[in-house]
């Protein structure tokens, strides 16, 4: 009878789950740093080794559930309902990938790793060990082919937080290289913005165009209308010139200049809150 120590299981599944979540955040475009991802592939591999000694099936299922939204709390905190979604799956299917994979590849290699530690009291948790070793090993490849090979003048999505007057909202933004739409007062780059995240920090008011009077003087000279073509056909968005915007990355942070227009019809965005033009990766670092 072979016997797999708790601590074993707990590594086979740290290792697994981290790589899971890594293939996850890239399939959305997600940023993350070491440590949250360290963190999430801990509480994975708890939530794991916690179900080893649950009998019930429902709440094991409850575990499940509460480590999947643990972890896409602590990654996607800003982020929409459907790139959560995404995520979630994503990871599922990465999980499940993986872990058939990792099967595969111990059914072949079993014979050969039985003779390496044939002197060994416990082969079997050698070999759990030297899986896990694979993993983290193919984790490391995977962020050199990436950062080799993958875009090196963009990134998928940035942070920002949107200042005006006394109000300020943070968001992730998707960066869309063909936004090219300008502000035809200062000629600013435009930051497209869903209605219901703008209605944080925007008089409704200026979002519907509607008893605009009662706004004060000032703040009246913030309102833009920007003519946006989309499908061929110009449209005129209402905007408002905000008091700062500013790029977060981490421990980064940088004022831009940039005009906020509310998409009233919320549209997808591709799962992000808002749009932002070109970016610069050397901005961030």
């Amino acid at each position: 009878m072979k016997t797999l120590y708790i601590d074993v299981y707990f590594m086979i599944n740290f290792t697994v789950d981290i790589l899971a979540i890594f293939i996850a955040m890239k399939i959305i475009h997600a940023r993350f740093n070491i440590k949250k991802l360290l963190l999430s592939g801990s509480i994975g591999a708890f939530a794991a080794t916690v179900e080893l000694f649950l009998k019930n099936y429902l709440v094991r299922v409850f575990v499940a559930a509460i480590f999947i939204f643990t972890i896409t709390s602590i990654l996607l905190k800003t982020a929409s309902m459907s790139r959560k979604i995404k995520f979630i799956l994503s990871f599922y299917i990465a999980s499940f990938l993986i872990s058939g994979a990792v099967e595969f590849v111990y059914g072949i290699l079993d014979a050969h790793i039985d003779a390496i530690f044939s002197e060994s009291q416990q082969p079997a948790n050698r070999k759990a060990i030297v899986f896990s070793l694979i993993i983290l090993l193919v984790i490391g490849v995977l962020r050199l082919f990436i950062m080799v090979f993958s875009n090196s003048l963009t990134e998928k999505s940035t942070n920002l937080r949107i200042e005006l007057e006394e109000k300020s909202l943070e968001l992730e933004a998707l960066i869309d290289t063909g936004n090219l739409v300008k502000d035809p007062m200062n000629m600013n780059p435009v930051i497209f913005i869903k209605k219901s995240k703008a209605q944080s920090i925007i008089p409704l008011s200026v979002i519907e165009l509607s008893n605009i009077d009662s706004l004060s003087h000032d703040y009246r000279k913030r309102i833009r209308l920007v003519p946006v073509t989309r499908n061929s056909t110009t449209h005129v968005m209402t905007g408002i010139r905000v008091d700062k915007v500013f790029i977060l990355n981490g421990s980064f942070k940088e004022e831009i200049e940039a005009t906020v227009v509310i998409d009233k019809e919320d549209g997808t965005f591709g799962g992000y809150y808002a749009i932002t033009p070109y970016i610069p990766i050397d901005k961030h670092e």
